[in-house]
């Protein structure tokens, strides 16, 4: 229109919005994915997103199946039952850690709730089970150890990334807040008697790797799997 300025149509879809979404998110948290910032984001006007995503739950709804498709397993198992159940523990662990601010968005009142499962979270959990076929189990053993790793996985990488804002927050990295702490347990064990509390800091440095715990902790539950398969086997000889 001659005298005036219109705002150049920009052609978008879902995806866009996503993407757009989870990048505020990866800089602000995931409070900041409001309709205004995703279209500032995009440079489009804020009506404009209501086309593709008519509400904040449907937005919400969307980036919980990005979330889901990013964290699942691959399509398809390996056969090697140890690497493929691993698998589903290492794709979890990057996810997270790409984007720490999951560990909000999974403990808000809402999330999970029905409207929310979506076909990335059926697939998240059909990858899940492909990789336990190769074991010799019933479906339900097979899905308490998928149960297991899930658990453990979001376990350790939230305490992970809950320790990261603590040092973050307190201006440290692990190492310095792990000098500033030593004096106060040398003071402790000075006043009482915790001998195995003083061999675990003793061992602290080779403790306080999350990679190296987390892989050693992923390690023991493979190796629980082993035992029951050892386990199944020697039952199915005795049987025969």
């Amino acid at each position: 229109r001659a005298g005036g300025s219109r705002r150049t149509r920009v052609a978008l879809d879902v995806e866009q919005i996503v993407d757009a979404a989870m990048a505020i998110a990866d800089r602000e948290g995931p409070a900041a994915m409001t309709m205004r910032k995703i279209a500032a984001e995009l440079g489009v006007g804020v009506m404009s997103l209501y086309w593709y995503v008519p509400t904040k739950r449907d937005l919400e709804a969307l980036v919980l199946e990005r979330l889901m498709i990013e964290s699942a397993p691959p399509d398809e198992p390996t056969g090697d039952w140890r690497r493929d159940l691993a698998s589903i523990a290492y794709a979890s662990r990057a996810n997270i850690l790409r984007h720490a601010w999951m560990v909000d968005f999974f403990s808000s009142a809402s999330f999970m709730s029905m409207e929310m499962v979506g076909h990335g979270f059926l697939r998240h959990i059909e990858n899940s089970i492909r990789m336990t076929e190769s074991l010799p189990f019933d479906f339900l053993t097979k899905m308490t150890i998928v149960s297991v790793l899930d658990d453990f996985t979001r376990g350790a990488t939230t305490e992970e990334i809950v320790d990261r804002r603590r040092w973050d927050a307190a201006g440290m990295t692990r190492e310095e807040f792990q000098e500033r702490l030593t004096p106060r347990m040398v003071e402790l064990f000075s006043q009482s008697s915790y001998p195995l509390v003083e061999l675990f800091m003793a061992h602290d440095d080779e403790i306080a790797d999350p990679e190296v715990q987390f892989e050693m902790g992923l390690q023991l539950i493979l190796d629980g799997v082993a035992h029951r398969i050892a386990m199944h086997e020697a039952g199915k000889g005795a049987a025969s």
